[in-house]
């Protein structure tokens, strides 16, 4: 330790432009020291503290590899070799050790399962307290590099205050809304949310089973604010399925928020790689969720309660005492249920998280085991769709289609959406029907372009809707679920059904076409392909039930929903419980990498790569500006104006293209090959989107 301590003075201090190593292992004697002051008392809390402590730079490692904490916690002694390391911490931080650890104990739960010999709730513990001890560390670094006397935090503004504005804001815009049957729809539904936000009931989860064009994106955050005000909650995170819903519901949240909308933090893309932020200081830069309001992911929220790596671990302890809405919560992976659910479970019986699941097509949740028990307060009845609500009528076609022949029929439909599975498929459709239409009034969507280029390209579609003038869009999945747009037609390749009935969601969305006026085709593509694994599985299930037979099941019937549901649940359950198996032996033996290695929401091998092309000028320069500034320093921490900026302006590519790219010392790729106008980054062997 003394040879640390000669280290730290010899570099003195380091500004955000150059920095060397400390070049002296020092993790290892910490992390022993911790082990052995809260081992004395408990040796599973001795654990918790030496598997944290460790891996505050490079990732919490395996207990099994811990094999020299357990002797020492086997002995409850402290080791002679540790005592003057004891001291030298003691006098630098003028405290008493021994006096400090005697306050600490475990919470009240992960004793009793500790005693009852399961460690998965210490397990869970020892990452929060990862989180925790993380978060602190990359706040003083980041406060050391900057010159700043004391770490930065985020000004609080207090949830009422953004309650305030909230309501201020409905109440301008939806006070005045004319009459109409879907208005009433959309009114009665916030009203339920204030409503039940407001009650006296025990700890659970609450369900929100509205309807598409029902406002649920807001009347989702209304119950959150609420609830959060009423029983002192610290934040809310509203965590969505698709990126583009991400980016959607930010900039909605942040008109509703006003003067306090620059607050609101979206977090969503991998612009900076993990594994490169775990390497370096620009670690720093990664969001530690120090916000009110936080938009994210499903996929960076839930590969982050199961990770080990500081940069993804950094946020989690500020999921305490939240309010967590899990918006198109039907997107959640099936395989991965189990441990979702779970961990869920958890933080809801012991972290003070009040969770809100919002979706117009609610899983069966509670028929499976893990949830059994569990109290659920249904803020609208589950089968409850007015007929205002019912506004498509589904066509179902069995008979497999060419892209040729179906590019020929949409060229007849005046205004028309067609959702594929896959990107490749979207390409081949696009192709056919920009050439059968032409390509003035055609457009394609998929994750190839950037979200600032889907933003316009969505901008000119809603332009054209609202106008009457022809349009076909051409997308993959990411505009099928929570994207605000309206079309007359929406043809959707045969999908899991959840996906149908959210695809259904962008037809006849303001019921201006009167009930069922809207009409939903669902096709077989000839040439076309399905994702792999269980999204195969449930497309065939969706075959069986609502395509084949004599009398097929109905897209728009709840029943019909829940049973799917029920049915996808038996029929993945071999599959789903050898994951779920590996998953929870990892938890039970607290393997930290192996369960971040093993717990992946997303298998795609794709990368976010920030793009400089634009067709304004100034937006091109202000991109390239950005990236420059962070060429010149290397080491300073991202801030969140930069890191909004480049997310605004990326895209994926696949990883077997990153030799077109442009890696930079914070882990962040930009994007050097052809991006284009239509359709966005194209790789020079094949096209990626």
């Amino acid at each position: 330790m003394d040879e640390v301590q000669h280290r730290f003075r010899e570099l003195g201090f380091q500004d955000g432009r150059t920095r060397s190593r400390l070049g002296v292992p020092h993790k290892a004697e910490g992390a022993m020291l911790m082990s052995a002051l809260l081992g004395g008392t408990s040796p599973a809390l001795g654990l918790a503290g030496y598997l944290m402590n460790y891996g505050h730079h490079s990732g919490i490692p395996a207990r099994s590899a811990s094999t020299t904490v357990h002797d020492v916690l086997a002995s409850r002694r402290r080791p002679e070799s540790l005592t003057p390391l004891a001291k030298l911490v003691a006098g630098l931080t003028g405290r008493d050790l021994d006096s400090l650890v005697r306050a600490c104990v475990l919470p009240p739960h992960v004793a009793k399962s500790v005693e009852a010999g399961s460690l998965t709730h210490l397990e869970l513990f020892t990452r929060m307290c990862h989180s925790a001890l993380v978060d602190a560390d990359f706040l003083d670094t980041a406060a050391h590099f900057s010159g700043d006397a004391e770490v930065r935090l985020t000004q609080r503004y207090g949830l009422a205050a953004w309650l305030r504005q909230f309501e201020e804001h409905h109440a301008d815009r939806f006070g005045a809304s004319e009459p109409s049957e879907l208005n009433a729809v959309r009114s009665r539904v916030h009203r339920a949310c204030v409503e039940f936000a407001l009650r006296d009931l025990p700890p659970g989860i609450y369900r929100l089973p509205a309807p598409t064009g029902t406002g649920k994106t807001m009347a989702s955050a209304a119950f959150a604010l609420h609830h959060a005000v009423r029983f002192g909650k610290e934040r809310i995170i509203v965590a969505v399925p698709f990126t583009t819903i991400t980016t959607q519901n930010a900039a909605a949240y942040r008109e509703a928020f006003g003067p306090l909308g620059s607050a609101v933090l979206e977090h969503h893309s991998n612009v900076v790689d993990d594994a490169m932020t775990d390497e370096s200081w620009q670690r720093l830069s990664s969001p530690g969720w120090d916000a009110e309001f936080i938009v994210t992911t499903t996929v960076q929220l839930f590969e982050s309660l199961f990770a080990n790596r500081p940069a993804r671990t950094r946020k989690l302890h500020r999921l305490v005492n939240s309010v967590l809405v899990l918006d198109e919560v039907q997107a959640l992976p099936i395989d991965l249920l189990g441990p979702i659910l779970g961990v869920l479970r958890e933080l809801v019986e012991h972290y003070g998280v009040t969770v809100l699941l919002a979706s117009a097509t609610q899983p069966t949740f509670w028929s499976l085991p893990v949830w059994s028990g569990l109290p659920v307060h249904d803020i609208l009845p589950v089968d409850s769709a007015p007929d205002v609500t019912q506004r498509v009528v589904y066509e179902v076609r069995g008979t497999p289609q060419g892209w040729e022949a179906l590019a020929r029929e949409v060229q007849r439909e005046h205004q028309v959406l067609m959702i594929e599975n896959r990107r490749a498929d979207a390409d081949e459709l696009y192709a056919e029907v920009s050439a059968a239409r032409g390509t003035d009034d055609t457009f394609l969507l998929s994750k190839s372009m950037t979200a600032d280029h889907r933003d316009r390209v969505l901008a000119t579609v809603r332009s054209r809707l609202s106008a009457g003038r022809s349009v076909a869009v051409v997308s993959t999945q990411l505009i099928e679920a929570g994207v605000d747009i309206d079309f007359p037609r929406v043809y959707r390749a045969l999908a899991p059904a959840e996906s149908v009935v959210q695809a259904a969601g962008r037809c006849n969305r303001e019921g201006r076409l009167g009930a069922r006026g809207g009409r939903v085709v669902v096709h077989v593509p000839e040439a076309g392909g399905t994702p792999p694994g269980m999204y195969a599985l449930q497309t065939n299930i969706t075959r069986d039930r609502f395509v084949r037979g004599s009398k097929p099941a109905a897209f728009d019937s709840a029943s019909s929903l829940a049973e799917y549901f029920d049915d996808v649940y038996r029929s993945t359950e071999p599959q789903r419980h050898e994951r779920e198996t590996t998953l929870s032996e990892h938890r039970r033996s607290m393997e930290f990498p192996e369960l971040a290695r093993d717990f992946q929401m997303i298998r795609e091998s794709s990368v976010d790569v920030v793009v400089t092309d634009h067709p304004d000028p100034d937006v091109q320069a202000e991109v390239s500006a950005a990236i420059e500034e962070l060429r010149a320093n290397p080491l300073a921490p991202i801030t969140r104006a930069t890191r909004h900026l480049l997310q605004r302006h990326s895209a994926a590519i696949s990883r077997r293209d990153l030799g077109l790219t442009i890696e930079l010392s914070h882990g962040i790729r930009v994007w050097s090959g052809m991006y284009d106008p239509q359709r966005g980054v194209v790789a020079n062997h094949a096209l990626t989107w």
